[in-house]
């Protein structure tokens, strides 16, 4: 059976959780993120998902912009 769904989300955390700091140093400071997740499941495994949130507002919450 083949399913489309869509979800809200949102997260606080911090820029040291779950960064190597290869790309961007962590910085230490907090941020909020809103998502939305959109999923295509098909026999009750997610075989496609496509997440969109605001890169920009994240990137100035943390100080990288």
């Amino acid at each position: 059976m083949d399913m489309h769904r869509c979800g809200f989300y949102r997260h606080d955390a911090r820029t040291d959780e779950g960064s190597d700091g290869k790309l961007i140093a962590p910085t230490n400071k907090k941020f909020h993120i809103e998502f939305c997740t959109v999923a295509h499941w098909k026999n009750g495994e997610i075989v496609e998902e496509k997440l969109f949130y605001d890169l920009v507002g994240l990137l100035k919450q943390i100080g990288v912009m």
